[in-house]
Formats: structure tokens, sequence, C-alpha cells
């Protein structure tokens, strides 16, 4: 009998616990609590029981990082964001009127946006108060500037106002960026136009800009190659709520792009059709 008893409390003790841990999880359902770990910046938010919601933002991979809030344009809820702390900081938002709304918040480093938190918000009548309840919610984050690549050519990578994915490549061997009669010095092309469009390859004033956009979510590559200067860039890109970023960059001696063949062509006319074909149902009611 007595082998017994530390047994008995060891599984009382489990039950108990486990008991514990149910009630927690029942009651963060009960409020809607969700936390986002896959964004590049995490965040989560608590519907909390006196009707407010409160939302953590996590841009502690940035050291320098503040999170702003963005000017809300209507007075549905009211949202009173923390002091940013070590990239971290949390936003209350309390109800003001009944509808429906949006909020958002900006991760800055100094002039760059590197991300935005955006949640969809309803507040309604509850045991005669209004609460505000979670109806959407989303990050875009954009590319921060980064730097790197061949010696002779370095590439800088960061995302322009408009979300845009920015690529310049150094060579003093461009001309005048006003001069149109010299011949094309760089080329840039996309391994998929639907997932990294390719929207401008100019001249500027010390190298060469790629500028790509994005109307599918996934991955895809982008090379950037000169004869003249002796170097191919490839930059992997993956797109994700409608902003592009870059997964990895390899660069090596020039290499002069295969002719497509017409069997290769078929494939990507195919894939661009069957894509929008799935944009076409995903829209429909």
């Amino acid at each position: 009998m007595n082998n017994k008893k530390p047994l008995l409390i060891t599984l009382a003790a489990f039950f108990a616990i486990l008991l514990l841990i149910i009630m927690t999880a029942l009651l963060l359902r009960g409020r809607g609590g969700q936390r986002v770990d896959d964004a590049p910046y995490p965040y989560q938010w608590t519907e909390r029981s006196d009707g407010s919601v409160r939302l953590t933002l996590d841009g502690g991979a940035v050291k320098e990082g503040v999170w702003i809030a963005n000017d809300p344009g209507d007075d549905v809820v009211n949202a009173k964001l923390g002091e940013t702390k070590r990239g971290k900081a949390t936003v209350t938002l309390t109800p003001a009127a009944e509808g429906r709304t949006e909020r958002s918040f900006a991760l800055i480093n100094g002039e760059e946006r590197l991300a935005e938190v955006r949640l969809a918000v309803e507040t309604l009548q509850k045991d005669n108060r209004l609460a505000v309840t979670v109806i959407d919610h989303s990050e875009q984050a954009r590319q921060s500037r980064v730097s790197g690549g061949d010696a002779a050519h370095p590439y800088t990578a960061y995302a322009d106002d408009s979300g845009d994915l920015v690529i310049h490549i150094a060579d003093a061997g461009v001309l005048s960026e006003d001069d149109v009669s010299q011949p094309e010095r760089w080329t840039a092309a996309s391994s998929d136009e639907l997932i990294a469009s390719i929207l401008e390859l100019r001249t500027v004033e010390d190298g060469v800009e790629v500028r790509v956009a994005t109307h599918v979510s996934s991955d895809a590559e982008v090379t950037v190659s000169s004869e003249e200067a002796g170097v191919t860039y490839v930059f992997a890109v993956t797109s994700d709520s409608g902003a592009l970023r870059l997964r990895d960059c390899t660069w090596s001696a020039y290499e002069p792009q295969t002719p497509i063949t017409e069997e290769e062509m078929n494939e990507i006319l195919s894939g661009i059709a069957d894509s929008l074909a799935g944009l076409e149902a995903a829209a429909e009611p």
C-alpha cells in the first residue's frame, strides 16, 4: 500500500497539470487568442474579457526597428501603441462604436518600411457593451536593404516605396543614362513572370537597376547577367502577401542564356494558364 501512495500522488499531480493546460487553452480559445509564428515578424493577439484586443508585435529580428501606427481614418476602435522595446511593441484596441474597420502597424528602420501587420476587426454589442473581434489578419514583409556579390560588380537589393523589389548592380562600364545609343549591356529574365515580373531594367549613374513586381505567391528566380561585365547573378526570391523578398543570391562568370525550346515555352504557357484559372476560381463568390 505504501508503495502505491507516491504513484497516486504523481498521477494526481499529472492530471491536475493536464486539467490546468486544458482550461487555459479553452480560455484562450474563448477569447479568440491566436499566435502567428510563421510570419517574418511574428505577432499574436488575444480578445480580452473587457471587450478589448491586445496585440503583440515582434520585430526583434531588426535591431533598430520601431513599430508605428498608420492613420486609421475612422473612430470605430481606439488603438494605443506602446513603446517599442527590443523590437517588440504592444497595442491595445478598445471599441468606440459599432462597425467594421482595419488597423495596421508598420515596422520601420530609419527610412525603410520593413513590414506591415493588418488586423480587420468588428465591434459588436456583447453582454450590453461593445467588444472588438478580429475577423481577418495579414502581414506584408518587405525586403530590407542588403548588399553583396561580385567584388567588381556588387549588388544592393531593397524594396521601393511601392513594395516592388529593386536590384541595383554597380558597373563602372555603363555609359550615361541619357546616352540612348549605348548597346544593351545587361539583360534580366524571370523564371516565372507571374511570381517575379520584371517591370524595368534601366541604366543609372553608377550601374543598372532592375525593378521586379509580383502577382502570385510562390518562389522564382531572377537572372541578371552581362557578357561585357563578365558576371551572371541568380536571385532566388519569394513572393508572399504581395511583396517580394530575397531568399538567396549566387553569382558566377557570365553564362549565356540558352534559347528556350518550343516544348519549354508550351510548359510555361500551360503553367500561366493554370495559375490564371486558379486566380479566377478564387475570385468567384
